[in-house]
């Protein structure tokens, strides 16, 4: 017996049916890389443009690289979830649902906070990716083992450079 993975039929198309027990800890997984992507591009773009720094271009430019990364990283994530049977994120209520990073608890525009707080945010990210690569393997799912392990070297790399950062700011 099918079973659909999103309620969100009612807004519109139908669902691919995904069998049951299947793919739908992989679909779960990668909605929260989805929405955790899309809660840190939204943060991500505001500390670059809220910097207060003399090294304003520096900072700015390294957080809008990984700005753009994650938005065209998530468009492969959302994809996956495509081809898996469930819907990609569509609505503020769903980002708010699945993410799993944290808001500042103020604004942040000093370099070292802004760094402060991302370094745990790319630990949890790692963290999904790392969970949802293993889930691929247990599936048979190829192409996003390979997606994982590319988003996971690379969310590893930006937070090493991040440490870096923050060892400018001690």
């Amino acid at each position: 017996m099918a079973m659909f993975h999103s309620a969100k039929a009612d807004l519109g198309g139908t669902p691919k049916p995904v069998k049951s027990g299947d793919n739908t800890g992989l679909i779960d997984g990668l909605t929260e890389i989805s929405a955790s992507m899309s809660a840190l591009c939204i943060q991500i773009g505001g500390f670059s443009k809220n910097l207060v720094t003399p090294a304003f271009y520096e900072n700015h430019t390294f957080l809008n690289l990984i700005q753009k990364y994650f938005i065209d990283e998530r468009y492969e994530i959302d994809e996956a979830i495509r081809k898996l049977g469930g819907w990609a994120l569509d609505t503020i209520e769903d980002v708010t649902k699945h993410s799993q990073v944290s808001d500042p608890s103020s604004r942040l525009t000093d370099p070292a906070e802004i760094v402060n707080h991302l370094i745990p945010q790319f630990k949890i990210m790692i963290s999904l990716s790392q969970k949802s690569w293993a889930l691929a393997i247990q599936n048979k799912e190829p192409a996003i083992v390979g997606l994982n392990i590319s988003l996971s070297d690379k969310l590893t790399h930006f937070q090493w450079e991040l440490k870096a950062q923050a060892g400018k700011y001690k």
